[in-house]
């Protein structure tokens, strides 16, 4: 494979990193991880985390995938694209829509020769509620278009599904929508042994103390639930809705630390990269 230098992650909440905190409040996640890693194999490396949570794949689209792709330098640069999701859990899905758009967006970031991770979301193994089968039945024809994109452009799959143990509830935070920090650990590894990276080797591991049977009264209801879609699913913040305009200067600590900017991340190991005007001018820079 060839040496990746820099990456790009595209997507809403699950690159954002919800639900891994930080002691401070702010999200770390996966991308964050597998940057981490990364970056310390190349001086040179260059990140940018462009996922905003509640996003739709038409906004992915046009809001971070059109940015990103000047930047992606053939086959050196590392793209992450989970995107579609919060399509599939609205009332009004429209499939053939959702999912044109998808391999659109694929066929315009495999043009790059770029490296491609694309990911599914899990189903429920054994549904037993009304709830947990409509889930399925939304999910398994966006999975299956997934891999079937995948196939055509020559993308690797990151499939939810894959591993029993990604159906353990411990891989979820309380809101049972995002992964937990323990979620977002074994993603990261996942991801890093996608490219043959150093990873943590017990990510496909079951975990070693069964998960304890939780009382009705310990699981999330019904309005919590709602709230979270509302809150973080479908957030309607107007800053949250433009979040990449009127983005201003952000200062790239020399020390490849991240910096934040309404939910967009940025981390340059170059000294040169220091204090870049981030706008949304073409080629709009991301370091």
């Amino acid at each position: 494979m060839p040496k990746l230098n820099q990456f790009i992650a595209l997507g809403d909440s699950l690159t954002e990193g919800l639900s891994d905190k930080y002691p401070d409040g702010s999200y770390r996640g996966w991308a964050d991880r597998v940057a981490d890693e990364m970056s310390k194999h190349d001086s040179n490396f260059r990140y940018a985390n462009l996922a905003v949570r509640g996003k739709l794949i038409e906004q992915v689209v046009a809001d971070q995938l059109q940015v990103a792709l000047p930047w992606m330098q053939q086959a050196q640069t590392l793209v992450t694209f989970h995107a579609g999701a919060n399509n599939v859990l609205r009332p009004k899905f429209e499939p053939e829509q959702v999912f044109e758009t998808y391999r659109n967006a694929v066929s315009q970031i495999s043009g790059t020769g770029a490296k491609l991770l694309l990911f599914t979301v899990r189903e429920v193994s054994n549904p037993q509620t009304k709830t947990q089968h409509y889930w399925n039945q939304r999910f398994g024809p966006f999975n299956e278009n997934v891999k079937r994109v995948a196939t055509e452009f020559g993308a690797t799959v990151m499939d939810a599904n894959s591993r029993e143990v990604f159906g353990d509830p411990r891989m979820l935070a309380s809101d049972r929508l995002h992964l937990s920090t323990e979620g977002h650990r074994r993603v990261t590894a996942a991801v890093l042994s996608a490219i043959e990276l150093p990873h943590d080797s017990d990510w496909q591991d079951p975990m070693a103390i069964p998960a304890a049977n939780t009382s009705r009264r310990t699981q999330p209801t019904t309005k919590l639930r709602l709230a979270v879609m509302v809150q973080e699913v479908y957030p309607l913040v107007p800053t949250e809705l433009n979040v990449h305009r009127d983005i201003g200067r952000v200062s790239i600590n020399p020390l490849c630390r991240n910096s934040t900017v309404q939910h967009r991340r940025v981390m340059c190991c170059q000294p040169s990269c220091s204090s870049i005007p981030l706008t949304t001018e073409a080629p709009s820079p991301l370091w």
